[in-house]
């Protein structure tokens, strides 16, 4: 059980931290707001903060009641918009600044296997980028093959953006460098084969 009434260490706000901008990172979120917000946190439970962070990792560093510095860094290893987690880790955060919930309440919740888990399902995210690429496709050519083969595209862009090479390619940019390739690629062959705009066929893998 959690003893709320436990006074919060440097360490376990530095824990935080860095799970926390790690995980928002990790889901798109803006660095600026990430810094500002951390930084409050740190000064409101009394532990001076210092918040340095970019798209690819975080910088943290937080003054004990010593005066000793506490340093980590964190690199962000594989990331993408994900609105759904970011309104779920604001919410935690926002728990965790108004106190309703302590540090190390927040870090059981950052830590759990419910974060490390997509909330979608693999079926779900593929319905999703084809029905995307579709729908983008035929309202604004009204042309059906032309859409059912952009929704197609925008699948495949996914899978190689995405699941499909993150295992293997840990350089975002990269992946979506491969996954630019395959949609116009593809955008190609399809034209080639069935003459229609070229954004017909590519949109739907340009937004992915």
């Amino acid at each position: 059980m959690i003893n709320r009434n436990r006074p919060t260490t440097s360490d376990d706000a530095l824990t935080f931290m860095a799970e926390y901008g790690r995980a928002y990172l990790a889901s798109g979120g803006p660095t600026s707001r990430l810094e500002e917000a951390l930084s409050g946190l740190g000064h409101k439970i009394g532990y001076p903060t210092e918040v340095f962070a970019t798209p690819t990792g975080i910088f943290v560093s937080c003054v004990d009641k010593s005066g000793a510095n506490h340093t980590t860094l964190s690199r962000i290893k594989d990331g993408g918009i994900n609105l759904g987690r970011l309104c779920w880790l604001e919410g935690i955060f926002e728990d965790v600044y108004s106190q309703k919930i302590s540090i190390t309440q927040g870090n059981k919740i950052l830590h759990s296997k419910a974060l490390q888990k997509s909330p979608y399902k693999m079926w779900q995210c593929f319905m999703a980028a084809f029905l995307s690429g579709f729908a983008l496709s035929i309202t604004g050519f009204t042309l059906f093959w032309p859409a059912l083969a952009s929704g197609l595209i925008a699948t495949a862009t996914w899978w190689v953006a995405g699941p499909g090479t993150s295992h293997r390619i840990s350089s975002s940019i990269f992946r979506d460098f491969m996954g630019a390739t395959v949609t116009l690629a593809l955008a190609a062959l399809c034209q080639l084969l069935l003459p229609a705009p070229f954004e017909a066929y590519s949109i739907g893998g340009i937004i992915i």
